[in-house]
């Protein structure tokens, strides 16, 4: 069967209930009928589609259940619920920019948007500000407060990894701090900051300019556990700076 297939399945307002519902329980075709206030023959059709595509099982005593891929495909459906909660957001920003394999419908779906570029701004300082033993940035450009940020945090014994474009611009002490990685990679586009326990994205809009005034952020570990993979996914990509 095909993905387009599954996908038609989970269209079905009633199918997709009957999943949801045997994620809390086990359940008897009567059970789901008198749920659904639906007839049996009706239910019964559902079920089979269902079944088709191996998202339930049926035991021996006649109860439905859910199957691994059902829990798997479920999740999927569930995140995408989540995201278009946030379309709005998702309309005005393009997040087409990530390498399409790292993106996380999970981990997305567990962030918020925060909005105000001003309050974006205080939340990105949070993030350095609340780093216990690591900060990770990929940045869209060098920041001339650099050193206002950072070597305090280094100084503390943070660890901090940050990956810019091209820039002739990073002064000698960070190269030579043993806390502090600078490495270098060709413009992504985009930029996202991590500590041990909070993270943010920031995309450019639809214009293709960046811009503070709305982004995502987190304190949930598979937020914070993607940014980790999508930090170490550039950094592998990242050269280190030049030592002169």
């Amino acid at each position: 069967m095909e993905a387009n297939e599954v996908m038609f399945e989970f269209s079905h307002p009633v199918r997709l209930n009957i999943l949801r519902e045997l994620t809390k329980e086990t359940m008897r075709l009567t059970d789901i009928s008198s749920r659904f206030n639906q007839s049996t023959a009706e239910i019964s059709r559902h079920l089979d589609r269902l079944l088709n595509i191996d998202t339930i099982k049926k035991s021996s005593d006649g109860r439905y259940s859910l199957t691994p891929l059902g829990v798997t495909l479920l999740s999927q459906v569930s995140y995408l619920d989540e995201l278009y909660k946030r379309k709005s957001f998702f309309l005005s920003y393009d997040l087409s920019l990530l390498p399409s394999h790292m993106i996380s419908l999970e981990a997305l779906s567990k962030a918020r948007i925060a909005r105000g570029t001003l309050k974006n701004l205080e939340v990105v300082q949070e993030i350095e500000d609340k780093a216990q033993d690591y900060l990770k940035v990929l940045a869209f450009e060098l920041a001339p407060q650099l050193s206002e940020e950072v070597l305090p945090l280094a100084n503390r014994g943070i660890k901090v990894f940050k990956i810019y474009p091209e820039t002739d611009q990073v002064p000698k002490e960070f190269l030579e701090h043993q806390n502090i990685d600078i490495r270098l990679i060709d413009k992504t586009g985009f930029a996202f900051g991590l500590s041990d326990t909070m993270g943010a994205l920031i995309l450019p809009n639809v214009n293709g300019t960046m811009d503070y005034d709305q982004i995502l952020i987190s304190e949930e570990p598979e937020f914070l556990d993607w940014l980790n993979s999508l930090f170490e996914y550039y950094n592998r990509r990242s050269r280190p700076y030049p030592k002169k």
